[in-house]
């Protein structure tokens, strides 16, 4: 359900996705194709990105790496990668496909500090780039590139890692220039996301906090008619969502409050609604969430 202002409703169900678990025969073409396009256009020590919008579920962009790194070690047998993940539970996922490749990777995050010098490849939440100060590597991959618009200081660490060949990858670019589009209606037609019901429903309100406060007593009388244990409920602003949570509880809503930006996930226990702030629901980890609501108003 999206929010949108003073837009009239609408219903807009190709708008919203979910990603598939099982491979499509467009998705397993997808690795070999994007690898052979950034060996053609990666230009050594210059620093210029190629840059890839691949909607698509983390295993399959995984298998993307996976297949761009092992071509890179037979190229450079000695060669070392890295790629930069915003969140842990996009980290551990990407981890574990590059291992069930043979690849001898390490993740580098909050929990895990240490990596060996014969790794291969490491796996860095953004929170722990300034643990690979003074480290130069061959080949420096970004996942979800594009949310680095939202934080020009992580967008400066990621710079400052110096590296051979530099790939950009995200689900959507917006309107950015990319080298290699499989876009979200292309996705869609492969049969790999399927598109789910969205609902617009036009507010109106004089402030954010009156927004906010009709947007809560909606949820506390539907949220018993909608499938899922478990609402998300996505803002931009961390400071709204942590305003929301606690809104909530005083309707007597058991409800909880998680940043993206911040290294762990969300505990969800018994909680009904998770209030998630800066970043999609899959951002999160938070499993078996069937119900997601955009807070604030949408285009």
């Amino acid at each position: 359900v999206a929010f949108t202002g003073w837009q009239a409703p609408s219903a807009a169900g190709r708008r919203a996705v979910w990603c598939r678990n099982s491979a499509t025969p467009r998705q397993a073409a997808l690795a070999p194709e994007v690898t052979k396009l950034f060996f053609q256009k990666a230009k050594g020590d210059q620093e210029e990105a190629v840059r890839f919008q691949v909607a698509s579920s983390v295993s399959a962009v995984a298998e993307v790496y996976a297949s761009l790194l092992l071509r890179r070690r037979r190229q450079k047998p000695g060669s070392r990668s890295v790629i930069f993940v915003p969140q842990l539970s996009r980290g551990e996922e990407i981890h574990r496909v590059l291992q069930e490749h043979g690849l001898k990777a390490s993740l580098l995050s909050h929990r895990s500090t240490e990596t060996s010098p014969f790794d291969s490849v490491i796996v860095c939440l953004y929170g722990s780039i300034h643990r690979l100060a003074g480290c130069r590597f061959d080949v420096k991959i970004i996942d979800e590139a594009f949310g680095l618009r939202h934080s020009t200081k992580t967008k400066a660490k990621v710079q400052a890692v110096p590296a051979s060949l530099v790939a950009e990858f995200s689900f959507t670019f917006g309107t950015e220039e990319v080298d290699y589009r499989y876009s979200m209606h292309q996705a869609l037609d492969a049969d790999e996301l399927h598109p789910v019901d969205c609902f617009g429903l036009p507010i109106a309100a004089p402030s954010g906090v009156a927004r906010r406060k009709m947007v809560a007593d909606w949820i506390q009388r539907q949220q018993h008619n909608w499938p899922g244990n478990t609402r998300a409920v996505l803002f931009y602003q961390a400071q709204a969502a942590a305003e929301f949570a606690e809104m909530l509880k005083g309707l007597g809503v058991e409800a909880g409050y998680h940043d993206a930006c911040k290294p762990h996930g969300p505990e969800v226990g018994s909680k009904q609604v998770l209030c998630l702030a800066r970043g999609q629901a899959t951002d999160f980890g938070v499993k078996g969430v069937q119900t997601v609501i955009l807070a604030e108003p949408t285009r």
